[in-house]
């Protein structure tokens, strides 16, 4: 034994002798350590069960808990080396007939295995009896366990605060965090409602489909992990009436917004105290925050503090995984599951319902391989993957398809157009338009698209459906969608309940996701599972030398299908690019990053790409991010010079703080500002006539080692680029970079200040 300690629950109201507690790492644990504990285990063989998850989510510590003992074990680094302790663990307790209850048991379980292919049974999620309240909050916990009748919300609270996060190895909180799941468990009214929830046994699963759960769920750990507990709010006005303060946010990604229970905005005046407020109403850009002591005048500063709670896609993906593990759902009997998932099992596709040649009919030409990507879209195999570089037409393949379809005169298919950002979306929209083809709904979020983005839409405003205008019942989406078979929006938004009425006029048959080589593959379980009955075919468009999933640089073994090499194989590739780049960029771009399987017949062949040695910048850290103010000043210049010649053009650069000093620097400047200035990744999908790009760093190489986002960086440009940065910096630390390596083939003449 490593320790021994006491607790005292102050969780419930009813009073409860002090529990012994023990610790013991792994290497040290014995069968006589293990029957000692049994023995304690009463005769409704309930165990209670509390993990403590360290680095990368990894299970770190198990606390096995009866009614008056706690036996914690701790899993070193080398654990799953550890075969013998493994084993009694395994005989002994988890795969022992005594029911072992926890507070996300699916988790627990899956790492059990994820970790050190340990199997469990007789498991059971007590999160599965709590009544109305979502899964994640203190809320859903407190009704598995009885219910704030039985409990002290506040000491439940603090006790589940870090979620399940080993803190400062506080041994005592993971120990508690079991006992409090085997007290619930045992209460009569929780044990009566137990008894109907199903059991988890992992040994019913083939190693194969275990795998490919438990690295599902790791993934969604890990990306829940990396949300940020802080968010510094960008307030462009503000004002105090009446005990309410009146905030204008600056920009959408970090607006105020509703808030979880979890959550709470603290606003602090310049040289003041903070003050805590929770939001009173929020309407676009404007909020009003109740707050108890009226501020001192002068500049303010807010700062969102909580997670976010997981999303409408996160909560489906989590709750088909659990129903997987329970044995009420067949997630993996799920044929397009089977097909991303389970390659080499033998799949029992649905009846296709049609096998005929659909001809293409499109009012523009396509080349030889845009005609092979619009015969996959619209050909009745399953699944089609159609790689596509800047400048390909990705969007023109899409339109084709949409509109050769339509022309069949019996459609055997609807068509769902998706993709992860509003923007891709937005753009597939005008690419329809553009080629006369606007039988089709766009579905947007309120939130993205009242009082933010509702220029966007000006094209294609007809089209138009947003998310608060959804209708219930049949017939009123009968009467939006005026025959629509052809609907559009997000990721995000197919996963949304509000379309149950528009999905019963439009059932999800055909999905074409376009961006998805930025799709982590979780997030196409929601699609896979909810709309498994009506599926008949996805379509996956997208670049793999692109962005990657958001997460992938920190989670490395993160994937989308473009990553899946039994996928990959089958993948048409675009091969002619002549809408984007000039020769020069996109000769140089065909050749490094796409090894010259990339042409590109783009009529402009004059030199487009120009370095501009900024003399004395310097890269400045700027909390995680970065600066460069003199980068900032000649960005202005630039674009002080495009605006004089009314030429078009955008400034990117890699950094969200430089983001922000070169949008202020415009508006200082009294040059146009709004949608001027994009961070890399956000300004995928996009391109302007000519680009400034600001590249910040002038010691370390940072963003530019990173070869998928220089490629978007570079790849913007239909006209002309500006590449801002130090001379010394690219011919030094970032020769072998990209942007390097674009220089020195360049040559000489690239350069001037």
């Amino acid at each position: 034994m490593e320790a021994t300690f006491s607790i005292v629950q102050d969780i419930f109201k009813a009073p409860h002798p002090p529990v012994a507690a023990t610790v013991c790492s792994l290497s040290s644990l014995t069968r006589q350590i293990l029957e000692q504990f049994l023995q304690t285990v009463g005769d409704d063989r309930v165990i209670g069960v509390a993990p403590a998850y360290g680095e990368k989510c990894v299970l770190s510590v198990v606390a096995f808990a009866s009614a008056s003992q706690v036996l914690i074990v701790r899993f070193p680094k080398n654990a799953a080396k550890k075969k013998e302790q493994l084993s009694l663990l395994h005989d002994l307790v988890l795969r022992a007939a005594s029911r072992k209850v926890a507070f996300r048991m699916d988790v627990l379980a899956t790492s059990l295995y994820h970790d050190f292919g340990l199997q469990i049974r007789s498991a059971l999620d007590l999160l599965s009896v709590s009544m109305g309240a979502a899964r994640e909050s203190v809320e859903a916990r407190m009704s598995a366990i009885g219910g704030e009748v039985n409990l002290h919300k506040k000491k439940m609270i603090e006790l589940f605060r870090g979620e399940e996060k080993l803190q400062k190895n506080n041994l005592s909180v993971v120990a508690l965090q079991a006992w409090v799941a085997w007290r619930g468990a045992t209460l009569p009214d929780v044990a009566a409602r137990l008894v109907k929830v199903p059991r988890i046994d992992t040994s019913a699963f083939s190693k194969k489909r275990l795998a490919a759960f438990a690295k599902l769920v790791r993934d969604a750990c890990r990306l829940d992990a990396m949300k940020p507990t802080i968010v510094k709010n960008e307030i462009s006005e503000h004002t105090f009436k009446r005990g309410q303060l009146g905030l204008i946010s600056g920009r959408f990604k970090n607006r105020i917004q509703r808030l979880a229970t979890n959550q709470y905005i603290e606003v602090r005046p310049k040289g003041g105290k903070p003050v805590i407020a929770r939001e009173a109403r929020v309407d676009g850009r404007s909020a009003k925050l109740n707050i108890k002591a009226p501020l001192p005048a002068g500049p303010i500063t807010a700062h969102t503090h909580g997670k976010d709670p997981p999303s409408d896609p996160e909560r489906q993906r989590a709750d088909a995984i659990l129903r997987t593990l329970q044995g009420t759902f067949d997630l993996a009997k799920k044929p397009f599951f089977q097909a991303i998932w389970l390659p080499g099992e033998i799949i029992q596709w649905p009846v296709k319902s049609s096998t005929r040649v659909v001809p293409i009919r499109f009012s523009r030409p396509l080349n030889d391989s845009q005609r092979k990507a619009v015969e996959a879209i619209i050909s009745p195999d399953p699944i089609s993957l159609i790689r596509g570089p800047p400048g390909t037409g990705k969007t023109t393949v899409i339109a084709a398809a949409v509109c050769s379809l339509s022309r069949v005169a019996s459609r055997d298919r609807n068509m769902w157009l998706v993709a992860q950002s509003n923007v891709a979306v937005k753009n597939i929209a005008e690419k329809l338009a553009s080629v006369d083809f606007l039988d089709f709904k766009i579905v947007v979020s309120k939130d993205f698209h009242y009082d933010w983005h509702e220029h966007l839409y000006e094209k294609i405003k007809g089209n138009l459906i947003r998310s608060d205008q959804l209708p219930e019942d049949l017939v009123a989406a009968d009467r939006l969608l005026l025959g629509s078979k052809v609907i559009l929006c997000t990721l995000s938004m197919i996963s949304n309940p509000s379309l149950a009425a528009i999905m019963v006029c439009v059932p999800v048959e055909t999905v074409v996701v376009d961006e998805a080589s930025q799709v982590e593959i979780g997030n196409l379980l929601p699609v896979i599972t909810r709309y498994s009955g009506s599926l008949r075919k996805l379509v996956f468009i997208g670049d793999d030398k692109q962005l990657p999933p958001y997460g992938q640089n920190d989670i490395r073994d993160l994937k989308s299908v473009f990553e899946m090499q039994h996928l990959q194989q089958k993948a048409i590739f675009l091969d002619t690019q002549s809408c984007m780049m000039p020769q020069q960029l996109g000769s140089f771009i065909g050749r490094h990053v796409y090894n010259g399987l990339l042409k590109t017949v783009h009529p402009n062949v004059q030199p487009c790409c120009k370095f501009i040695d900024v003399e004395g910048g310097k890269e400045i850290k700027s909390g995680s991010s970065w600066t460069n103010a003199a980068e900032v000043r000649a960005a202005i210049c630039q674009a002080r010079k495009f605006h004089r010649s009314g030429k078009s053009y955008r400034i990117i650069t890699p950094y969200d703080a430089n983001r922000g000093a070169l949008e202020a620097a415009l508006k200082a400047s009294k040059i146009p500002w709004e949608d001027k200035v994009y961070c890399v990744d956000s300004y995928q999908g996009h391109e302007d006539d000519y680009i400034i790009l600001s590249l910040v760093r002038t010691e370390r190489i940072g963003f530019l080692a990173e070869p998928r986002r220089v490629n978007v960086m570079l790849t913007r440009c239909k006209k002309g680029l500006r590449i801002l940065t130090s001379r010394a910096f690219v011919e030094g630390p970032a020769r072998d970079s990209l942007v390097g390596r674009l220089a020195s083939e360049i040559g000489a003449g690239a350069w001037e200040r």
